[in-house]
C-alpha cells in the first residue's frame, strides 16, 4: 500500500513539473500581435517580442550599409508610424507601400522596433486569375 501511494506522489509531481514548464515556455515564446496604430495607443509595459502587422510608408526606407535597414510602418488608415530597424538580407519582395510583418522588440520612448524578423506579405501574388468563363 505504501508503495503504491510513492508511485501516485511521484506522479502527481512529475504532471505539475511538466504542466508548470508548458506554462512557463508558452509564456516566454509567447508574442504579442499588434497594428501600428494599437501599438502607439498601448499604455502597459511590453516585455519581450512583439509582432506588427502594417504598411511600409514610401519614402521611409533607407539602407544603412551592413545589411542594416530603416523604414517606418503605419496602418492602412495611415494613424500612426513607427520607426523600424531590421538587421538582415533585405527580403526581394520588400517594397514602399506594401504589407510586411515584423518582429522584434520595442523601445516607447523612441517609437522604435528592433527587427530580428521582416516578412512581407504578397496577396497579389495569391489572387485567383480570372477566367473567360466567369461572367457567361
Amino acid at each position: 500500500m505504501q508503495r503504491q501511494f510513492r508511485f501516485l506522489v511521484a506522479g502527481l509531481f512529475m504532471l505539475v513539473a511538466i504542466g508548470v514548464l508548458v506554462a512557463v515556455g508558452i509564456r516566454s515564446t509567447g508574442m504579442r500581435h499588434f497594428t501600428p496604430d494599437q501599438l502607439v495607443a498601448y499604455d502597459e509595459p511590453i516585455h519581450g517580442g512583439i509582432q506588427v502587422d502594417g504598411f511600409v510608408v514610401v519614402g521611409s526606407t533607407i539602407e544603412m550599409g551592413n545589411l542594416k535597414l530603416r523604414f517606418q510602418v503605419t496602418d492602412q488608415e495611415q494613424n500612426a508610424k513607427v520607426s523600424v530597424i531590421y538587421t538582415g538580407i533585405k527580403p526581394d519582395s520588400f517594397k514602399e507601400g506594401e504589407g510586411v510583418v515584423v518582429e522584434g522588440t520595442y523601445d516607447r520612448a523612441k517609437r522604435e522596433i528592433q527587427a530580428t524578423k521582416l516578412m512581407t506579405k504578397c496577396p497579389s501574388k495569391y489572387e485567383a486569375e480570372p477566367s473567360d468563363e466567369q461572367g457567361k
